[in-house]
């Protein structure tokens, strides 16, 4: 008898990525579950969004082990787009501000958790019926829901535009005299809590962001899609607008620039990218500005201070108003051994700046800043290539851009780390619900420059084919 070459398949050779296949539903069911709490920002834990990240973060390794080993190539330059990421989380946990402030257990969690979440977020697009679709209606369903109860309960509380009606004036609370025109009633876990306009209304605004999908939804077609959408913009506005106040009313209108900005440029990605480098390249020069005037040690810098204080204009925009005041202070003695490695004084003498900018800075220093700055350079290079290669629909890919850049520039100038406003409790941006989203879909968009060339000249030589074909139709006809 002839034996044959051909073995048969045991059932061990067979593929883990394919024995799990028919279960992938239910990984992407515990995956939305982790988006509704990240909206809803249920319980308000950060150490339970990490754990479950961790645990799902495990499952899609196996569930996309198949095309992991497909992608190999594609995995390592995903690893060194990560290393200013994880530079940043590292010296983050690391710093002075975290071994002060925060104790190891969470600590260990900020830095595994974030890595899992950006990890989830590239492993998710190798998932089988993963769909970005739903999982942006799951966030805003659930932001909606935040925002709407405690929306819903802050007017019973007060009335439309009390933030305006009541400024300077004050109530008691627990004896002491507090202002009710800078604080809402939000939703802090399972219950109400007074908390910054700036907290309730960077939900709001996250909330509103997904107005430009409704450019990119078809009525018709999807009626209860686009109603879903229209509802969620609705309130975003509502809710921003009944509550605005001087500072909400600037990241309002950088808001609605945001939608513009984003509605003309999707297709032209020259001019999306000159204008990104121009924007970026205008605050580097202020940053500096910022940055030498604030030091009050440095003698070779007092021609600068002498000169911004006698301008009026220049003193009001880096002296004398309430963002560049705070500013200065995060900024002041940076190069000090105090405040390099993040800031170590006392949680009652740290003002937080209301910036991710310059936040970073005391909870991450100096070098932690500079890694974030360069990841978030990163991400928008990666972003952009994203877009333009990538087989999403035009509604995912608006709504990507739109989230994540609304965080960024509304978390520049309003971004609350300590939202409380009767006690002191800071929660930095590493471990804000929306922060996380962000992560998760810069790692799902993560678009290498290999991968951006191989398909251009995929585009190309389809063109090129097609004309051949049509030519040879030519020819043949006469």
């Amino acid at each position: 008898m002839f034996k044959s070459k051909n073995k048969p398949k045991l059932e061990s050779d067979v593929s883990i990525s394919k024995t799990l296949s028919k279960y992938s539903e239910v990984l992407v069911f515990f995956v939305l579950e982790l988006f509704a709490f990240l909206g809803f920002s249920f319980a308000n834990s950060f150490i339970l969004y990490a754990l479950i990240s961790v645990i799902l973060f495990i499952f899609a390794i196996l569930f996309s082990y198949d095309s992991l080993k497909k992608e190999k190539e594609d995995g390592l330059f995903f690893l060194i787009f990560l290393i200013p990421f994880f530079l940043f989380i590292l010296l983050t946990v690391c710093s002075r501000f975290s071994l002060n402030q925060i104790d190891a257990f969470t600590n260990v969690l900020t830095f595994v958790g974030l890595l899992c979440f950006v990890g989830l977020g590239y492993l998710s697009k190798y998932i089988e019926k993963f769909n970005l679709k739903y999982v942006f209606l799951v966030i805003y369903g659930a932001l909606f829901l935040l925002v709407l109860i405690s929306f819903i309960y802050s007017m019973v509380c007060y009335i439309p535009f009390y933030t305006w009606i009541y400024e300077g004036k004050y109530i008691y609370y627990d004896g002491e005299r507090s202002t009710i025109y800078d604080t809402i009633k939000f939703l802090m876990g399972f219950e109400f809590n007074d908390v910054s306009i700036q907290h309730f209304q960077l939900y709001g605004t996250m909330l509103f962001s997904s107005v430009i999908g409704l450019k990119y939804i078809s009525f018709k077609k999807e009626k209860k899609l686009f109603i879903a959408y229209l509802c969620f913009a609705i309130l975003g506005l509502v809710s921003i607008l009944f509550t605005i106040n001087k500072v909400n009313l600037i990241t309002f209108i950088l808001a609605i620039g945001v939608i513009i900005f984003l509605i003309f440029v999707k297709k032209n990605y020259l001019a999306l990218r000159i204008s990104i480098y121009v924007i970026l390249g205008m605050l580097g020069v202020l940053f500096i500005i910022f940055f030498l005037n604030a030091q009050s040690s440095w003698d070779f810098v007092k021609g600068l201070q002498n000169l911004i204080s006698s301008n009026s204009i220049l003193n009001k925009l880096f002296n004398n108003n309430r963002l560049s005041i705070v500013y200065k202070q995060a900024l002041d003695g940076l190069l000090s051994f105090e405040k390099i490695f993040g800031d170590s004084r006392n949680i009652y003498e740290i003002v937080p700046t209301g910036s991710w900018l310059f936040d970073t800075m005391i909870t991450s220093g100096l070098f932690g800043a500079i890694s974030f700055i360069c990841f978030v350079v990163f991400s928008i290079i990666s972003i952009v290539r994203y877009n333009k290669i990538s087989k999403d629909s035009e509604l995912t890919k608006s709504l990507i851009n739109s989230f994540v850049m609304m965080f960024f520039v509304y978390s520049l100038f309003a971004f609350d780390m300590q939202p409380y406003s009767h006690y002191l409790n800071i929660i930095p941006m590493v471990q804000n619900p929306m922060f996380l989203i962000v992560v998760f879909l810069i790692g799902y968009t993560f678009t290498s420059k290999k991968k951006l060339k191989e398909s251009l000249l995929k585009q190309d030589s389809v063109v090129v084919d097609a004309i051949v074909k049509e030519g040879a139709k030519e020819t043949n006809e006469k």
